[in-house]
């Protein structure tokens, strides 16, 4: 998942567009829909979007629906939620970079 992610981040052609797609849905997976036997996973594959293409991300929040403002806000405090949920160190780490990816674009 981290080649994808870095594939959409190095590239504004359409036809390699995945965040659309791919980032939303396990952004959605992770952070939005009940957690699952996979929760841990979707977590860390969500956070691997956010480490490795957040600036797409955050570019798009003020004007595609699906990345408001709102959601975006509704999955980043989800993500400082589960900073602690997990016992598995990698985990936490894994979202503490992702935090900081987030919080970084957001300054820009």
């Amino acid at each position: 998942m981290a080649f994808f992610a870095q594939l959409d981040a190095s590239t504004q052609d359409p036809k390699l567009d995945f965040s659309r797609t791919w980032a939303l849905t396990f952004i959605t997976c992770a952070l939005v829909d009940a957690p699952t036997v996979n929760h841990e996973l979707r977590v860390r594959l969500a956070c691997l979007w956010y480490i490795y293409d957040a600036e797409k991300i955050w570019s798009k929040v003020p004007d595609e629906e699906d990345f408001s403002l709102t959601n975006w806000q509704r999955w980043k405090k989800r993500l400082e939620e589960l900073q602690t949920s997990f016992s598995d160190q990698g985990t936490q780490s894994i979202i503490d970079k992702a935090l900081s990816e987030i919080k970084r674009v957001e300054k820009t």
